[in-house]
């Protein structure tokens, strides 16, 4: 759950709090939210409700599935995981898979077009 970890650590931050003075607010351990924040625990649905009560907003936006802008947004698998890989990369290696990806899509496309043909 890499969105929850990076969107509660941005609402915490933006609230001007520590990972301590959080915890003890929520009356948790400290160790807690370092491991949510970290990804290296995932939250249940009653520590989700108090983060949602706390910050006042969705559950669904903790988690990645709605936007700022309140719209819900269904997340392929498969194109999440290659935003975090991408994510990972350094900057000459994003213009090397951009450049890739460019070269699939034009033989797709082409492909497409072979296909059009044939069926006319």
């Amino acid at each position: 759950m890499q969105n929850f970890s990076i969107t509660l650590r941005q609402l915490r931050e933006s609230k001007g709090l520590s990972q301590k003075d959080f915890a003890k607010i929520l009356g948790v351990d400290n160790r807690l939210i370092s491991r949510l924040e970290t990804g290296y625990n995932e939250p249940n649905l009653d520590q989700l409700k108090v983060f949602s009560d706390f910050f006042n907003c969705t559950i669904d936006y903790l988690i990645g599935r709605e936007d700022e802008f309140g719209s819900i947004v269904i997340k392929d698998p498969v194109k999440s995981e290659i935003e975090s890989l991408y994510d990972k990369l350094d900057p000459v290696k994003k213009h090397m898979a951009l450049t890739y990806v460019k070269q699939l899509s034009a033989i797709q496309e082409q492909e497409s077009d072979v296909n059009k043909l044939k069926k006319a």
